[in-house]
């Protein structure tokens, strides 16, 4: 999809976008406004037709508090929280540097 271009509503034609959105928020032991905003975006995203909503978040034994359930369909990243954390910012680190490294040599040329 091009740059600024605009997804709409109700339209049988358009591709379906997925986005992977984390909810791993509304299992901390006191969720907060982070979680709110996260359950409200993935909500409002939810009722385009064109865009598929998946929550991600960390292996748990149990949903999380009623309050705090994504209405939304979540799928488990395997991990526990702190190792999920941890490989999300190593592969994080990892992207960072492989994409400084790709502009920097388009930039050398």
């Amino acid at each position: 999809m091009r740059r600024g271009a605009v997804l709409h509503t109700r339209s049988s034609l358009a591709p379906t976008l997925r986005v992977a959105v984390t909810l791993e928020q509304c299992w901390h032991r006191t969720p907060g406004g982070t979680a709110l905003s996260a359950l409200r975006a993935s909500e409002t995203l939810d009722d385009f037709d064109d865009v598929e909503i998946v929550g991600v978040a960390a292996r748990h034994r149990r949903p999380p508090e009623p309050d705090w359930r994504p209405g939304v369909p979540v799928r488990s990243l395997g991990l526990p929280r702190l190792a999920l954390y941890e490989a999300w910012h190593r592969l994080f680190d990892q992207d960072t540097r492989v994409a400084f490294a790709n502009y920097r040599k388009g930039a050398a040329k």
